[in-house]
């Protein structure tokens, strides 16, 4: 991947769905001309008058928006059926390099973590950015990349992480994380060569971590380090691992408190 021009949405005229064009709209002011596709999926069929409805309410958004930002090509799509399957196959048919999604997260006292980001995350195979509804503004200047000691099988996989980091002239730092008791703990990274290399100038440095809470951990190393974007690979996602449950990455987009992007 070298560019990313075409952006889709799933939204559904919520809160979250709001904070995630928003997000999208100031992304695609920096870079080269970019389509941003809302796609909308109702769970039955729709009536005449609804689905009219529905052409009315995005004609008000994209009035306010283009009133903001002639740059942006903003469009809609409607559609009837599954919600994952809907976007996915809406990504191939568009071509979208990138899905930006808004997340309200789950009730913080429930143990359930799956809500329609993580569903769609655990489930594509492409990269998904996810904007937390609570976020507010837009920065991309400082981004971590957040992975375990695990040899990176596919380079390629970093290209969406390059393309931003060039788009916004932002560095690139290193986490990588290492369970409590692990013995490669301070070892030779497997890893540092290979981001050398590929993110070239914009590579900063790679920090460890020991912990028994790896999630946590991130969490409070973004806080720290006031990150614009937190980047990870899911371990369901590596070339030669089952595919896990992806618990690591359905707790982030339920609490992150920063834009996190999921790339494959």
């Amino acid at each position: 991947m070298n560019k990313i021009s075409k952006i889709l949405i799933p939204f559904g005229f919520s809160e979250s769905s709001g904070r995630a064009v928003e997000y999208a709209v100031a992304f695609a002011k920096k870079g080269p001309p970019t389509e941003i596709i809302l796609l909308y999926v109702a769970d039955q069929e729709l009536s005449s008058e609804e689905r009219q409805e529905l052409e009315n309410r995005f004609s008000k958004i994209r009035d306010q928006y283009y009133s903001r930002s002639d740059e942006v090509d903003l469009t809609h799509q409607i559609e009837t059926g599954k919600f994952v399957e809907n976007i996915l196959q809406s990504k191939v048919t568009h071509q979208a390099e990138l899905i930006i999604m808004g997340t309200h997260g789950a009730d913080e006292d429930s143990e359930e973590l799956d809500t329609n980001a993580s569903r769609l995350v655990h489930q594509a195979d492409c990269p998904i950015l996810v904007i937390p509804e609570s976020f507010e503004g837009f920065k991309i200047e400082n981004i971590t990349l957040a992975i375990d000691k695990n040899k990176i099988e596919d380079p390629d996989t970093l290209g969406t992480l390059l393309v931003i980091a060039r788009r916004f002239n932002a560095k690139i730092n290193a986490l990588t994380i290492y369970e409590e008791g692990d013995e490669d703990y301070l070892g030779e990274r497997k890893n540092e060569s290979t981001l050398r290399y590929y993110f070239d100038r914009y590579y900063a440095r790679n920090s460890s971590i020991v912990s028994p809470d790896i999630a946590q951990s991130i969490m409070d190393y973004g806080k720290r380090r006031a990150i614009d974007l937190l980047a990870i690979i899911p371990r369901n996602h590596n070339k030669g691992d089952q595919r896990s449950q992806g618990r690591l990455t359905r707790f982030l987009t339920k609490y992150t408190e920063i834009p996190v992007l999921i790339i494959d």
